[in-house]
């Protein structure tokens, strides 16, 4: 999985970076949900404004003392934030010009 999303990160951001992913992502219609861990290790949480800026539907949201494994580190967060996100739709809490920062 790890090697996945590194691989990932590299079409997006790397010097060979892979426009028409680009342009696939921006064209992505569906509420998107994008949870980082501020302390993530393997991938820069600052690539979460990347995703939000490309994706119009874009939710970000930071999850506090949390590294990559969010569900594993702080599964009572991830969960509320999930479950909120799937219950309210359009009406989520976080909005596209906004990032919260889940204590």
């Amino acid at each position: 999985m790890l090697a996945k999303q590194q691989k990932l990160v590299g079409r997006l951001r790397g010097p060979n970076r892979d426009r028409d992913l680009e342009i696939q992502l921006s064209q992505l219609k569906a509420p998107t949900l994008v949870v980082f861990g501020t302390r993530d290790r393997l991938i820069p949480p600052e690539m979460g404004h990347f995703y939000k800026e490309l994706m119009p539907n874009c939710h970000l949201v930071f999850v506090y003392d949390a590294g990559h494994a969010i569900g594993a580190e702080r599964p009572e967060a991830f969960v509320e934030v999930v479950a909120d996100f799937l219950d309210r739709h359009e009406a989520f809490v976080i909005s596209r010009t906004e990032t919260v920062i889940h204590p």
